[in-house]
């Protein structure tokens, strides 16, 4: 464990209050991880996350590089304050794109000068609300699939009736 540094030498005290390290392991349900620091690996610290009204949950990885914040060079109240880029995990974009990726595919970007969002996901997205409403025009290459009604102009695809129309072999006409 990394001793606390006398106070004397302020050179000495910044370079054990900012440590880099590498995410050795991480504990989810602590919300912490342990990280090694040249030879040294410190025991859990929390990574800085948003914990207020407003959360946020993106824990590190093993394997990335971080930088530490070691209060008067005591690990006890250590926290991983962030991730650096390296060669191993560089920057996901080279531009001004806003840009959130994982190594299993998920790459979501948002191009500032023509506000355009894309989304590309390895797996279902969902999306569970009381209403979700589109402006604009909705393109699908694929399957929309409904458990209830599908509604067009305040017509039913169920519940619809065709006028003029007897039963047998004959092709009704547009919906009425």
């Amino acid at each position: 464990m990394l001793q606390p540094v006398p106070q004397t030498n302020p050179e000495d005290v910044l370079s054990e209050l900012i440590q880099f390290g590498v995410i050795h392991s991480v504990d989810y349900a602590n919300a912490a991880a342990i990280v090694t620091i040249g030879d040294v690996q410190t025991p859990q610290i929390p990574w800085l996350e948003r914990a207020g009204w407003i959360k946020s949950f993106v824990p590190p990885h093993a394997g990335e590089q971080v930088l530490v914040l070691v209060p008067n060079g005591d690990m006890m109240g250590a926290v991983i304050i962030g991730g650096l880029f390296s060669n191993i995990n560089p920057a996901p974009a080279q531009n001004q794109t806003l840009t959130i990726k994982s190594d299993d595919g998920l790459n979501i970007q948002y191009d500032p000068q023509t506000g355009a969002l894309a989304i590309n996901s390895p797996g279902p997205i969902q999306i569970t609300a009381p209403t979700i409403e589109v402006a604009g025009d909705l393109n699908v290459d694929g399957t929309i699939t409904t458990t209830t009604d599908f509604i067009i102009n305040g017509k039913s695809l169920l519940g619809h009736k065709h006028i003029g129309v007897q039963t047998g072999a004959g092709i009704s006409g547009l919906m009425q």
